[in-house]
């Protein structure tokens, strides 16, 4: 289990994953692709990111799955009270997809207005939840970070 800094997800077997199609897929997959290496420090290789499917599982959330690797589920406008009750749900949910999928990670991000104080409170809950899983990782970058991904509606839809 990490909560910070970036990582190898290299070592997975390759799946099967579809480029997202809302929009123009190719300027979409480049700010995911972005973000993940950016934001998240994600060192895959580049093959990982020429299969990104994308998911909106509910308004402020988004399920990201770059090349049948890693898995992302993206919390926008997450607040600090309460983090625990929902952070047990997210945790749960999707360690079990990245290993039902035979992905290698999973990142749950959790965008936030103040993303210190949020970190602060998740941290803790977050190691607990995951008990020593040193292939989830949790993600605090501030709200504005997730913009270019929560601004064109994610689709599934192959390319």
């Amino acid at each position: 289990m990490s909560t910070s800094g970036p990582d190898p997800d290299q070592s997975a077997p390759s799946g099967a994953g579809r480029r997202s199609g809302a929009g123009d897929p190719g300027a979409e997959n480049a700010d995911i692709t972005g973000f993940v290496r950016e934001t998240l420090g994600c060192t895959c290789p580049d093959e990982v990111f020429e299969h990104i499917a994308t998911a909106r599982l509910a308004p402020d959330r988004i399920r990201l799955d770059i090349g049948g690797r890693l898995l992302v589920h993206i919390v926008a406008g997450a607040e600090t009270a309460g983090i625990g009750e929902r952070l047990s749900d997210w945790v749960r949910d999707g360690i079990a997809e990245r290993d039902r999928r035979g992905m290698n990670r999973f990142r749950l991000v959790l965008g936030a207005g103040e993303p210190d104080t949020l970190r602060a409170a998740a941290e803790p809950v977050f190691a607990m939840l995951a008990d020593g899983d040193k292939r989830a990782h949790l993600h605090c970058p501030h709200n504005a970070a997730l913009r270019p991904l929560l601004a064109a509606p994610p689709s599934t839809a192959g390319r």
